[in-house]
């Protein structure tokens, strides 16, 4: 029998906490929720966290309380980026990272589909318009960046992150409403992926598409640096976010494959992928740790990367669901669910190295937000598990 997962109300009422302190905290605070350097992006994420909480486990109250989270965070909206998501300027404001609205915006579709309050819907197409202005500066002359979407403004990059938030936010607005500028952003978005993962594998024994290769141990970056950084590490929630997106083109494809040139079964080709890449996360030797199957740290992370193996987590397990396809992960799903909600640090929180490997996170200007990150990664993998239980 396997062991149950220790305490999971008590991990979420300890995420709680720390996002009613950050929350609170005023903006030029670099722990505040509101602070543009790290914790907007990270209100977002934690937003999306609470958001399958309630969902999955349905605690007592789940959709008032999901409704009451989500008002704190469109508050929180306000004061990062000066101006009210329900009432948005014609222009996206230049304020902070285009992926930021991405992960704010995946989010906020949770919130609508727990409290159906049309308002929430109408804070995700507001973050969808924000990166579909200022981010979608394509260069038609030049195939690698056409169709993709940039990170920053005016200077940044296409990296895998916010390609792969545009393309599930646009997916999954269609679904939603039917409006054909998501169905056209959603296909457009997926051909600059289609162009990546079609450009030849550095490892010749891997199928093309698949973000890691635990064959010989090549990564191929879809683009520059975003699976891997100059220091050779593993971003882990890179991983998840394209299985995140595949997902969400595979739910409107019957729609989306008119429209897309390439693959001559798109429905097929998004379930290769996807599968693909779930297959090699768990095996990758630079992932997963010797031989116990819990996702580490290689090297060391910062308070973005600390939220990786958390955001793999999430999507992972919402796509083996999906797919049908959940009895052959399900020990790697609750491994790595034990071993991130077992044993809390010293602090009480949940650790940071799920393997107990030694690794830490840079970042010593932000005490709280270290708290949260480690403390939303490990929700994400008790929330996984609430997926696919023993």
């Amino acid at each position: 029998m396997t062991p149950a997962i220790s305490k999971p109300q008590n991990g979420y009422t300890k995420l709680l906490d720390i996002w009613n302190i950050a929350r609170a905290l005023p903006k030029n605070d670099s722990d505040s929720l509101a602070n543009l350097g790290y914790g907007f992006w990270h209100a977002g994420n934690t937003l999306d966290t609470f958001m399958d909480y309630y969902g999955r486990a349905h605690p007592a109250g789940y959709q008032n309380e999901a409704a009451k989270r989500t008002e704190e965070a469109i508050e929180i909206f306000k004061t990062a980026i000066g101006v009210d998501p329900l009432n948005p300027p014609a222009n996206p404001p230049k304020v902070a990272w285009w992926d930021d609205y991405g992960w704010w915006g995946v989010a906020l579709l949770k919130s609508y589909g727990l409290t159906n309050a049309s308002r929430y819907l109408q804070c995700a197409k507001t973050c969808w318009d924000f990166m579909d202005k200022g981010g979608r500066h394509q260069n038609d002359s030049n195939p690698d960046e056409k169709n993709g979407t940039w990170n920053h403004y005016p200077e940044g990059v296409q990296n895998l992150i916010t390609n792969s938030l545009f393309l599930n936010l646009s997916a999954q607005l269609y679904r939603l409403t039917n409006e054909q500028k998501y169905l056209d952003g959603a296909c457009d978005q997926f051909q600059w992926f289609y162009n990546w993962f079609t450009q030849g594998a550095l490892c010749p024994v891997a199928p093309k598409g698949k973000l890691v290769y635990p064959s010989c141990g090549i990564p191929v970056s879809v683009n520059g640096n975003s699976i891997r950084d100059d220091k050779g590490q593993y971003w882990t929630g890179d991983q998840g976010a394209v299985i995140g997106a595949l997902s969400a083109l595979l739910q409107i494809s019957g729609a989306a494959a008119p429209k897309i040139t390439g693959p001559s079964n798109l429905v097929a080709y998004l379930k290769d992928a996807g599968n693909s890449i779930a297959e090699a996360v768990i095996s990758n030797a630079d992932m997963v740790y010797q031989n116990t199957g819990v996702l580490y740290e290689p090297f060391w992370y910062d308070l973005n990367g600390a939220v990786g193996k958390g955001a793999l987590m999430r999507y992972l397990a919402a796509w083996l669901q999906s797919q049908g396809i959940v009895n052959f992960y399900r020990p790697f799903i609750i491994d790595n669910a034990l071993a991130a909600t077992n044993n809390p640090d010293s602090d009480g929180y949940f650790r940071f190295s799920w393997a107990n490997a030694g690794r830490s996170i840079q970042g010593d200007g932000n005490p709280l937000l270290k708290q949260l990150t480690r403390q939303c990664a490990g929700q994400d993998a008790y929330n996984a598990y609430l997926l696919v239980p023993a």
